[in-house]
């Protein structure tokens, strides 16, 4: 008789799931994909969410190919308080910037694959042992690049063009006065 208590405790022991998320992150989003033109910005919206029952600050993060475009790869975390559905969402702008693509052809599409990653973040308490677990949550990302050639000029390089011109004013007219001397 003991046995058979002591073996449905141990089958029971077994199959309680060994930890528990109270905390996590929703994510809400409406745009998937962006195409944008070497040079351009644009910004999308995404919401952050906590149906879970305790309060918890989430922030947005970027991640795969797409983090070269970013603005930001991370925004400030939110206060997204308890219970919070995605109807209810707080949203947050991410925007992005198409940077000149090497290697590409102008008129060519270049497509970029990432995600927006939202992380609740948990602090670490000073108390107990063991590890805080949450829930995070993602959407999927892709940037289409178009190549246009459009050429971006540095301010380094612009400066050394304008002393250039100089340079070459300033012996032209020096010549101009040998020549008349």
């Amino acid at each position: 008789m003991k046995s058979k208590y002591l073996t449905l405790f141990l089958i029971l022991i077994l199959l309680m799931p060994f930890a528990i998320a109270m905390k996590g992150a929703g994510i809400k989003w409406g745009v998937a994909s962006l195409y944008m033109e070497e040079g351009q910005r644009e910004c999308i919206d995404y919401g952050i969410y906590n149906p879970w029952d305790e309060d918890v600050s989430i922030a947005l993060k970027i991640g795969g190919e797409v983090v070269q475009f970013a603005d930001k790869t991370e925004l400030e975390p939110k206060l997204v308080r308890a219970g919070t559905s995605s109807q209810d969402a707080i949203f947050q702008p991410l925007c992005f910037s198409a940077k000149r693509v090497s290697g590409c052809s102008v008129g060519e599409i270049r497509n970029f694959k990432g995600e927006v990653i939202a992380v609740p973040i948990i602090s670490q308490e000073a108390s107990g042992s063991g590890s805080t677990t949450a829930t995070s949550a993602s959407a999927p990302l892709e940037i289409a690049v178009k190549c246009t050639g459009a050429v971006s000029l540095s301010s380094t390089t612009i400066i050394f063009i304008g002393v250039l011109i100089i340079i070459i004013i300033l012996v032209i007219i020096l010549i101009i006065k040998l020549r008349k001397s």
